[in-house]
């Protein structure tokens, strides 16, 4: 027998065992080279021959002049070699990095359970640790730099972090704010509108709603315009658009005729104010002078909604006819969380302490991001605030059942909440915002001054931001808990809600009398035909 019958040798596994040597003789050549590689095991050098062993092939062996074929070996043992050289690679980098910021190279002659020795003197520890201070401090120079809202100061210094944050949000409020030549462009331009409305149809009036009649608007909101007194129908609208066109007083131009309520969409030449009018229809004033009540009541009512609608706006969750929150069901969802926050305090409920809007904020984004259960409850904010079963009025949604459901305070018949179908996003983004808060607060300790911005982990500076300057005077109302006043404007709200009840029941009553005038018999029906001659 020949010793080469009785012994062969794999020419498929030579080949195998010489590819996986040259590829980590070339690796490690080309590492210490280029100087990555300071300091490396024997034992990894000696460790090329079990890698060879274990490498993916076959082992023709002869016993008793029976030919056996191994099994192969897995791709994870075959990898093993190759993955020790890229760790290597890896930490070598990683110390070249170290060196090229200032760190001496790691003596060379002190053994090491790794690869590589990263070991540092102290001196060189506190030199890193230097390093980092400098880097984190540019970062948050850079942070107040991209904070418009901060341009004043380069801080904020309070004992405790959620005064800090409770003057940050002063400070946004305040920004945001109107100007009053802006408060004065708006009032020109619905008095401009108001001329024009006249000039077409005497008799009519116009009125203002929403966040411009409540002063709760933001730099790019709208104004919200109805018109009372004006025929019926769809030449109106295109009346009223064509005058406006003729009088070259708009820059944007557009008749909604097919929506539930058709409205008049435009955007003003002169101030690039963009404009809503609708007709005829009547809930909007009402719903004013309840949110004009609410923030005479609770004094952190407009400073916590503003804040609140610019996080929605930044994420496109504002509009309802995307499945957003509303400005109205937003600010709904404030005053629920303030009275239940009132009734917890009892009679601190007053106390500053216990109103501070950094805390309030927090408290919002938990409830509405993390407790609340949207799939039973429904909120009410009448008589003082409370919480009902959804099925009890059968809002309850067996497809969406994250839905939230929000009494409307006019009509308690109506869910304002229902259209909110992208409210497991808004709850998603309530629940990260509060968690980046915490995380900062955190991270600064609660019991510290804040050198940077914390509402700007929440709050980006866009555009709207950037090109504005800060108002030097309010242009708005500052508004004070007056009992007096808010009698006042409560007594205002409650007629203005019976009287627009009172039409819509007329209205209701007018159109029921007219279908059972036009009603005929069936027989009169079929196809639209007045006979049923065939």
């Amino acid at each position: 027998m020949k010793a080469s019958e009785t012994f062969p040798v794999s020419l498929d596994l030579c080949r195998k065992q010489t590819s996986v040597f040259r590829r980590i003789d070339m690796c490690v050549a080309s590492c210490l080279k280029q100087g990555l590689i300071t300091k490396v095991y024997w034992s990894f050098f000696m460790a090329r021959g079990k890698a060879g062993r274990k490498a993916k092939g076959t082992r023709d062996v002869h016993v008793e002049g029976k030919k056996v074929t191994a099994k192969p070996k897995t791709i994870k043992k075959k990898n093993k070699a190759k993955g020790k050289v890229k760790h290597a690679v890896k930490l070598a980098r990683e110390e070249k990095k170290r060196q090229a910021r200032g760190v001496n190279d790691p003596d060379q002659d002190k053994e090491t359970n790794g690869f590589i020795e990263l070991i540092a003197s102290e001196e060189q520890i506190n030199a890193l640790n230097k390093t980092d201070e400098l880097t984190e401090n540019s970062k948050r120079v850079l942070q107040l730099e991209s904070r418009p809202w901060m341009r004043q100061r380069a801080g904020y210094v309070k004992r405790n972090i959620y005064e800090c944050l409770h003057e940050e949000i002063m400070d946004f409020v305040t920004f945001v704010s109107p100007t009053e030549k802006e408060l004065s462009s708006r009032v020109q331009m619905v008095e401009e509108m108001r001329e024009i409305v006249k000039s077409l149809w005497p008799e009519a009036t116009i009125e203002t709603f929403g966040s411009h009649y409540t002063q709760m608007f933001l730099p790019q909101s709208d104004i919200d315009m109805v018109l009372f007194g004006v025929p019926d129908g769809k030449e109106p609208l295109y009346k009223l658009a064509q005058c406006l066109e003729e009088k070259d007083l708009v820059s944007y131009l557009e008749v909604i005729d097919k929506a539930r309520i058709p409205i008049v969409k435009m955007v003003h030449k002169v101030s690039g104010i963009h404009v809503d009018v609708s007709f005829n229809i009547a809930g909007g004033l009402a719903t004013g002078d309840l949110v004009k009540h609410f923030m005479r009541v609770y004094p952190s009512f407009r400073p916590l909604t503003l804040v609140l609608k610019y996080f929605m706006a930044q994420r496109g969750l504002n509009e309802t006819y995307t499945g957003g929150v509303g400005s109205f069901l937003l600010q709904m969802m404030v005053v629920s969380f303030l009275q239940h926050h009132g009734r917890v305090l009892g009679s601190n409920h007053d106390d500053p302490k216990f109103n501070n809007l950094g805390y309030l904020l927090i408290g919002f984004l938990t409830l509405y991001g993390r407790d609340f259960n949207y799939s039973e409850l429904a909120i009410s904010v009448r008589n003082g605030g409370s919480y009902f079963n959804k099925e009890g009025r059968h809002w309850y949604d067996d497809g969406k059942p994250f839905l939230i459901a929000m009494e409307n305070p006019n009509e308690p018949s109506l869910d304002i909440g229902k259209n909110s179908y992208e409210m497991r996003i808004v709850k998603r983004s309530f629940d990260y915002a509060r968690q980046v808060l915490q995380n900062e607060i955190y991270r600064h300790g609660r019991f510290k001054s804040l050198p940077g911005s914390i509402l700007g982990t929440i709050i980006q500076a866009d555009s709207n931001l950037m090109q504005r300057d800060p108002p030097a005077t309010f242009g708005y109302e500052i508004l004070h808990h007056d009992p007096i006043k808010t009698a006042e404007i409560r007594n205002q709200y409650e007629l203005r809600r019976d009287e627009e009840a009172s039409k819509k029941r007329s209205i209701a009553a007018a159109k029921s009398i007219e279908h059972e005038s036009t009603n005929v018999p069936p027989y009169k029906r079929w196809r639209g035909r007045s006979n049923r001659a065939y």
